[in-house]
């Protein structure tokens, strides 16, 4: 079967704990459901013995299930990432080689054991695929056991029949998946999901006539039925050609679109976001970090895209953070991959994220300046990196180290400089005189009583009071916009203080 991307996305989502309230909620009670009905199929079915006789072991069944959930091949459709799997293929075995009840317990340790063997995921979220799994193994089953023909099983109609059933349960994992994506604030837009339901209901029916081929082999001829499983490996490695097939041509498309972007991005703050931005999405993973070190004592800068909407663009960080993976690269000098590193943390917003699969490459930017690209969390629960991914990202950092050394840096920290020192500068001023606000005089009266108290010597202030001043203020016109700040006429407001303090009840 194909599983829909929004899955993967749902399940960061809830092991990163930034869901919107329900999402848990949703996985518990969707579990319950899941659970109930295939409660209901097997009681209904509990007398109904296998067609095959003797019948398979449900182990080897429950083995099957794990293998092919397992061996799976991540696929882009649009923005998802399709997991194709051979699922569907031991589930139609399983109609006729095993008993209903074997059927689903056999689904069911499977599923176990896969969730067993993934990276860290909430109790919610395990509890869920597995109740997920064994109900839609329920589901197939029903719709088998109503709609098959009793007189010829195997037959042509028999076929019909098993295909719909892998299309019922393949039709309901979307809509499970699709509810606990909601309930954790990921919308995946219906348009996507029903063209990756239209390239998902493909495979599952070319895995359904696999596993048809096997079932007939094991009641034909079964010490044959061996060779009946050659065509389902030729079909995975269909799968696996025409998955990197697409996926190459997709990120080299995507790498032609970053060097453009970056080299084309007026200030060096775009380039980065822009880099990273296009980094995540080629390598489908959860977020992206860059890291600059300017200079060997200066501070370093951060750029990062993710996870979810989250962005930030060179912002000063303690570099202590990433200095695990700073030191491999200095040391290295070339592109690594680390997989299963929960140490290592991250310092997206107010948040340290764990790195459990990442690549890093080094950005060169000569003598002067360094740093380093890092890509971290495949999208794919358990998903790791490969040599082809980390070629890619070295060619993308070479290209943000370029974008940098081309000297847009020097001028986009000179700006940022201008700007926290104007920042500064209407922090401690009044925006209508330029004259020192209060918090600039707390701080020089302070400055100026250390002094005092350093050397002894004596300190005066004088205090100078304007009656009415505020109505001045509130009664002058404006007159425009000057340095982006709006201004009063000068010679009103003199001629309104002179009226003021010589006829309007002013005391000296």
């Amino acid at each position: 079967m194909a599983v829909p991307g929004s899955t993967a996305s749902s399940l960061r989502a809830l092991r990163r704990g930034r869901v919107y309230g329900t999402g848990p909620r949703t996985a518990w009670f969707l579990a319950l459901v899941c659970l109930g009905f295939t409660a209901l199929v097997g009681w209904w079915l509990m007398d109904v013995a296998s067609l095959l006789q003797p019948p398979l072991p449900w182990w080897a069944l429950a083995v099957a299930f794990y293998a092919a959930e397992w061996l799976v091949v991540h696929l882009r459709v649009g923005r998802n990432v399709q997991s194709l799997s051979m699922t569907a293929a031991p589930l139609v075995i399983g109609f006729y080689a095993v008993a209903p009840l074997e059927l689903l317990a056999a689904a069911g340790v499977a599923a176990v054991a896969l969730a067993g063997s993934h990276r860290r995921q909430p109790i919610s979220m395990l509890i869920f695929h597995v109740a997920q799994r064994m109900m839609l193994a329920s589901v197939a089953l029903a719709v088998f056991a109503a709609a098959a023909p009793p007189s010829d099983p195997l037959g042509p109609p028999g076929w019909l029949v098993a295909i719909a059933a892998t299309q019922a349960a393949l039709i309901l994992r979307y809509a499970t998946d699709y509810l606990v994506a909601r309930s954790t604030g990921v919308r995946p837009p219906l348009r996507e999901l029903f063209e990756a339901f239209g390239f998902g209901s493909i495979v599952t029916a070319l895995n359904a006539a696999i596993g048809m081929l096997v079932a007939r082999a094991l009641f034909d001829a079964p010490r044959t039925a061996v060779f009946a499983i050659i065509p389902g490996i030729v079909l995975f490695g269909v799968y696996r050609a025409y998955a990197a097939s697409r996926q190459e041509r997709s990120r080299l498309k995507l790498l032609y679109e970053a060097t453009r972007d970056i080299h084309s991005a007026p200030q060096i703050e775009t380039s980065l976001a822009v880099a990273a931005s296009h980094a995540r999405e080629m390598f489908e993973a959860e977020f992206c970090e860059i890291v600059l070190l300017l200079g060997p004592d200066a501070d370093a800068y951060r750029t990062i895209v993710g996870p979810g909407a989250y962005q930030s663009a060179m912002d000063r960080v303690d570099l202590s953070r990433w200095r695990i993976l700073w030191d491999r690269v200095n040391v290295e000098q070339r592109p690594f991959i680390v997989n299963r590193l929960g140490s290592l943390a991250s310092s997206a917003g107010e948040r340290r994220l764990p790195i459990e699969a990442a690549m890093v490459a080094p950005i060169s930017m000569g003598e002067k300046h360094s740093g380093m690209m890092v890509v971290a969390n495949h999208a794919a629960d358990g998903g790791e990196f490969g040599a082809a991914d980390l070629e890619l990202l070295s060619t993308l950092a070479d290209q943000v180290g370029v974008a940098v050394e081309n000297g847009r840096l020097e001028d986009s920290l000179a700006e940022l400089t201008a700007l926290k020192e104007e920042l500064r500068h209407q922090a401690l001023h009044d925006g209508l005189t330029g004259l020192a606000n209060r918090t600039l005089f707390s701080e020089r009266v302070s400055h100026a009583l250390q002094l005092t108290r350093r050397n002894g010597s004596q300190l005066a202030v004088m205090f100078l009071d304007l009656d009415d001043f505020k109505n001045v203020n509130d009664s002058s016109p404006l007159i425009g916009p000057r340095n982006g700040r709006r201004v009063r006429s000068a010679s009103y407001t003199s001629q309104t203080c002179t009226n003021r303090l010589t006829g309007w009840g002013s005391r000296s």
